[in-house]
């Protein structure tokens, strides 16, 4: 259509289909797109009155547009947000909704930018103890948390991770004019009950190429593993084929998982190379998640880059923090340690044969130990020749009849 006039106590359902708008939206009735696509793809400006839509909600939104379209009013979006040509003037009434069945996405794909401030929600099935965060905003502050944590708590509900740290490397992070920095991730409390909680921040979407440092220092504890996180408002994809640069960086993933009794406790979750520790870590990185990564190298102190471009963004709808989504693979083996009075306190390793595969840790093949945090959960690894703790354990495919494989066990 051209001009869409929609008589008062209308309803126009527009149901798994798309509905092509080219100019503009008035009358008093309402627009039915909770479950279809509206594109705007006119010649000239248009303007978005979401009260026109059934909820103030919008699906899918496609923006095709040179000269740019801007939203009158607040906005929901459900689905994905893609910008095709032209811009969108969120004018800071477009909300990214997120429920129990998906969080809303801007899929990167397009050449045109949203412009103005966003909010992206967050549904968290558990508020119970930490979860590991990232921010997809260009200048968010740790302020845009405290809706959602106490930042005056006696115990600290935000932290930021320091590899040079000679400690634990974990740094209490709750001012509030602190910036969540691009590609960063933060360890946060969101409570003491299991009920659900929907988290939201709030700022100017990042979009195009985006790089960090890390490094490894080589210290007792923090061992070169760093706090990164997924800078985008959708998905990206570790495994993308082009847009990383991963300069002394490891390819293996780390994902944390809070535990169910300890509040200040959990367990990691390692990916790489299609093989996954639990079935849950996959190279699918949500928005909003903060995950570990390893910088490797020979002379210490050690500088890494890690950098990333919208091509390996996806336009996943996924409703959880780590998405399962395993490779099935031969030739592997899977181990685990369990406590015999705490059924859920189970503890993989994995070992698994690949003609590249040396003795020794291969940061594109194997995966290092993160030792888990929960009390009630052992850490079981296995030793290569250079000693090395690892969860994920490349091995070339054996020729003998007996071959000895060290395992440990915390």
């Amino acid at each position: 259509v051209t001009n869409l006039v929609i008589d008062p106590e209308a309803t126009l359902e527009i149901s798994g289909s798309t509905l092509e708008i080219t100019g503009s939206i008035t009358g008093g009735g309402i627009i039915d797109a909770t479950n279809g696509t509206i594109v705007m793809n006119g010649s000239s400006a248009q303007s978005i009155n979401p009260s026109r839509f059934l909820d103030n909600t919008i699906r899918n939104l496609d923006i095709d547009n040179t000269s740019g379209v801007s939203l009158a009013g607040p906005l929901n979006l459900t689905g994905i947000l893609r910008i095709q040509n032209g811009s969108l003037a969120s004018g800071g009434n477009l909300t990214l909704a997120s429920t129990a069945s998906g969080t809303a996405l801007i899929d990167g794909s397009g050449s045109g930018i949203v412009t103005g401030n966003v909010t992206m929600q967050r549904y968290l099935p558990s508020a119970f103890g930490y979860k590991y965060i990232s921010s997809p905003f260009q200048s968010a502050t740790v302020n845009g948390l405290s809706d959602e944590l106490d930042l005056s708590a006696d115990f600290p509900v935000l932290y930021r991770y320091n590899e040079a740290s000679t400690t634990s490397g974990w740094v209490t992070y709750t001012t509030p004019g602190d910036p969540l920095s691009p590609l960063s991730g933060y360890a946060a409390n969101f409570g003491s009950t299991g009920v659900p909680l929907t988290a939201d921040l709030t700022g100017i979407v990042n979009n195009g190429a985006l790089f960090a440092t890390f490094t490894n220092n080589n210290n007792t504890y923090t061992e070169g593993f760093n706090l990164a996180g997924n800078p985008y408002p959708s998905p990206i994809d570790w495994d993308a084929v082009t847009g990383w640069t991963r300069t002394n960086i490891d390819d293996a993933l780390y994902f944390y998982r809070t535990s169910t009794t300890d509040e200040y406790g959990g367990a990691y979750s390692t990916y790489i190379n299609g093989i996954s520790t639990d079935g849950l870590a996959s190279p699918v990185i949500a928005s909003m998640q903060g995950f570990f990564i390893h910088v490797s190298g020979s002379s210490y102190p050690v500088t890494g880059t890690l950098g990333l471009d919208n091509s390996v963004r996806l336009t996943t709808l996924s409703p959880s923090l780590v998405k399962s989504e395993e490779k099935a693979l031969s030739g592997i083996l899977k181990l685990t340690a369990t406590f015999t009075d705490e059924p859920l306190s189970s503890d993989p390793a994995v070992i698994y044969f690949d003609e590249k595969a040396g003795s020794g840790f291969d940061p594109r093949l194997d995966a290092l130990k993160l030792m888990n945090t929960d009390y009630y959960m052992p850490n079981l690894y296995s030793l290569g020749s250079d000693g090395k703790k690892l969860s994920i354990n490349a091995l070339p495919e054996f020729t003998d009849t007996l071959n000895v494989i060290p395992l440990g066990l915390k």
